[in-house]
């Protein structure tokens, strides 16, 4: 039962953590807030090329944002021991 249970958190934490990621990729009042000298943000950084006239390179910087998305998604289910819905559909055979 106890494994069940961190199983269940495990995904939920996962899942809420790329909703909030992907979610914030979007967000660009959250990006100008963070935006400073320092530290950039991916979508401020997209806004600054197209406000400045570029067309081609925000497509490029989005693309290969969306490449990196993907790739880690691949990746993440292709481990079988991450890959917590394998375990719950082939728990519920039982």
């Amino acid at each position: 039962m106890e494994k069940d249970t961190d199983s269940l958190f495990a995904l939920s934490l996962v899942t809420g953590f790329l909703l909030t990621f992907l979610m914030s990729l979007t967000e660009l009042t959250v990006s100008s807030l963070l935006y400073s000298s320092k530290s950039r943000t991916i979508g401020a950084t997209v806004l600054s090329f197209q406000q400045a006239g570029y067309k081609k390179t925000p497509q490029l910087f989005s693309g290969i944002i969306v490449t990196i998305i993907l790739a880690g998604y691949l990746i993440w289910s292709a481990l079988g021991p991450f890959n917590l819905r394998r375990k719950y559909n082939a728990g519920s055979d039982k």
